[in-house]
């Protein structure tokens, strides 16, 4: 999914650069083909997803794939007139919602995930992301990651070895995000190839 992604965010860089017509019109006809590829793709892996998991890492876990999933698609539509259709977008918010509520509150007698849980820190990575990108929502997105990265480095102390190295790691891809989003503020927008897509994906 990232290589499809990644192509097709170059092809669309192309179309939308208007420079060259002939090359502008291929870029529109292979982003077509990998726009069918993606969205079969993703269609495939959110059944795969469709599911339960006994403990609540796999439960936060598999919502965050369903929201990562639609995200994808959700990305392909808001590139299109009049913003494409809406719905992926809403699944997307939908899933990523449930998984960030199971993640912070738990469910029933099971406690939510700590702040320094991989999985807890790979969704609010991208959950953030799709506030930013997809919703348009620079403040938001801006306090969900920087509420993930205080959240977990207060407890940072706590963690053995291995699990220091996995948390610090997105740890720093979230603040690396947050300091693109906010430069990004200063300066009036990024550019296309630094608008966060290059961190922001934990697969």
């Amino acid at each position: 999914v990232g290589a499809l992604r990644a192509s097709w965010r170059v092809l669309d860089s192309i179309r939308e650069s208007k420079d060259d017509a002939d090359q502008v019109a291929q870029a529109v006809e292979f982003q077509a083909d990998l726009e069918a590829e993606l969205r079969k793709v993703c269609g495939e892996l959110l059944e795969l997803v469709d599911r339960k998991g006994e403990e609540m890492d796999g439960a936060v876990f598999f919502q965050k794939m369903a929201g990562d999933y639609h995200r994808y698609m959700a990305e392909i539509e808001a590139g299109k007139e009049k913003g494409g259709n809406p719905e992926h977008a809403r699944n997307a918010l939908d899933a990523y919602t449930r998984a960030y509520d199971l993640a912070c509150n738990g469910s029933g007698d099971a406690s939510g995930l700590a702040p320094t849980n991989p999985i807890r820190l790979g969704l609010a990575l991208n959950f953030s992301v799709f506030h930013y990108e997809i919703q348009k929502k620079p403040a938001e997105a801006c306090e969900m990651a920087k509420a993930a990265f205080d959240g977990a480095i207060s407890e940072l102390d706590n963690l053995s070895s291995d699990e220091y190295k996995d948390s610090t790691l997105i740890m720093q891809l979230i603040r690396d995000n947050l300091t693109l989003w906010q430069s990004d503020d200063m300066d009036g927008g990024a550019a296309p190839e630094q608008d966060g897509t290059a961190v922001e994906d934990l697969e």
